[in-house]
């Protein structure tokens, strides 16, 4: 029998840890994709997960445009809804030279508080003619820099004030006779608040006043809601002469505001 050496289990334990480093090795390089011999190892791709901006998109605001025409020196107003429950409100930006006038709300009252919104109103005043936006803006009051949910952009338009006066302005002439009647016709519709008034010169003496209610009829002479009637208004003039008779179309809780309509008689009496 074959005597062992001392020395035969020491190079057996040199061959596995030779192996074992040239496995290490190996396998090193080829995660660098190091080509060894003919052969070449190519490492595995490394996936490095990423958050992609795409999935971080945030809703799109609703954006409108809106239009407003008013006279210089006129006020105009702007309501919008605002509901408390989603502590979202509104705030504005305006260009220079439109000034907030007031600034009031009408808030529902015990249940319904969290499910009916606010009707929030501002007013507001352009004292030159030109062209003016104010901007208004939907979303959280306690996070300013957020994206708006909804934007209304509103175009106001001012025209020159002695320009809009006369824009609604209908000049007429009458021919009448000193110490005779005459008639002046207009249509009246009760139902929109509006109503005629008159300013006359002092030779214009008011005679009487009737209402004709016959547009307001139908077949069976029942009347019609929000159908106009047809007044008249009698004068007499006392003398010969030009004189001025003005009719105009408003609403007599709305003290200031231009009226609808306004027709200015010239009344030439022989």
């Amino acid at each position: 029998m074959k005597k062992m050496t001392n020395n035969q289990p020491a190079q057996k334990t040199t061959h596995r840890q030779v192996w074992k480093v040239l496995a290490i090795t190996a396998g090193c390089l080829g995660l660098l994709g190091t080509s060894v011999g003919a052969n070449v190892i190519h490492a595995a791709p490394v996936t490095i997960t990423k958050i992609a901006t795409e999935q971080q998109k945030t809703a799109t605001s609703k954006v409108a445009n809106k239009t407003i025409e008013v006279a210089a020196g006129e006020t105009f107003t702007i309501n919008r809804e605002e509901l408390g429950s989603n502590g979202y409100s509104w705030t504005y930006t305006t260009d220079k030279g439109i000034t907030l006038v007031s600034k009031s709300e009408k808030a529902p009252k015990g249940n319904q508080a969290m499910t009916t919104p606010t009707i929030k109103t501002w007013k507001f005043k352009a004292d030159k003619a030109g062209t003016y936006k104010v901007t208004f803006h939907y979303g959280p009051a306690w996070k300013k820099e957020a994206k708006p949910a909804e934007t209304v952009i509103y175009t106001i338009k001012v025209s020159d004030k002695k320009a809009a006066d006369q824009s609604n302005v209908i000049n007429k002439k009458i021919e009448a006779v000193a110490g005779k009647t005459f008639d002046i016709k207009l249509e009246q519709n009760d139902s929109t608040g509006y109503a005629w008034s008159y300013k006359a010169d002092e030779q214009l003496k008011f005679v009487k006043e009737a209402e004709q209610d016959t547009a307001s009829k139908s077949k069976d002479s029942d009347p019609i809601v929000g159908a106009p009637t047809n007044k008249t208004w009698t004068f007499q003039a006392s003398k010969p002469g030009t004189y001025k008779l003005t009719f105009k179309y408003e609403r007599a809780w709305e003290q200031g505001a231009k009226p609808a309509k306004t027709v200015v008689y010239t009344v030439h009496v022989k």
